[in-house]
């Protein structure tokens, strides 16, 4: 679908903005077309709602997340999406708490 939208040029200005040069588009769709194997263990559309499987930092001191069987690309996108996800929960400015952290090991 996105490749679609973004490879035809009367829906390509809904999706990137007009300076956007079209070997930037190409660029971000080879991107896109060489993370589908790495990411489709964990990012699926296929699946209904199957109740609250999210991961919360609310309740808990600590969360441990197991990204070790997962492919580098795999490991890169939940640490993203984790870290974008407690960016609006990091508190008011010059306060430490509450703080997310990444750990990796070996």
């Amino acid at each position: 679908m996105i490749e679609d939208e973004l490879t035809d040029e009367d829906t390509r200005r809904d999706w990137v903005a007009g300076s956007t040069s079209i070997g930037s588009v190409n660029a971000f769709l080879r991107r896109l077309r060489s993370s589908v194997r790495p990411l489709a263990a964990i990012v699926r559309g296929d699946l209904g709602h199957r109740g609250d499987h999210s991961v919360t930092t609310s309740k808990a001191q600590v969360t441990v997340v197991d990204l070790h069987n997962l492919p580098d690309r795999a490991q890169r996108f939940v640490v993203g999406c984790r870290a974008a996800a407690g960016v609006p929960q990091q508190g008011t400015p010059g306060h430490a708490r509450p703080l997310i952290s990444s750990c990796w090991t070996s």
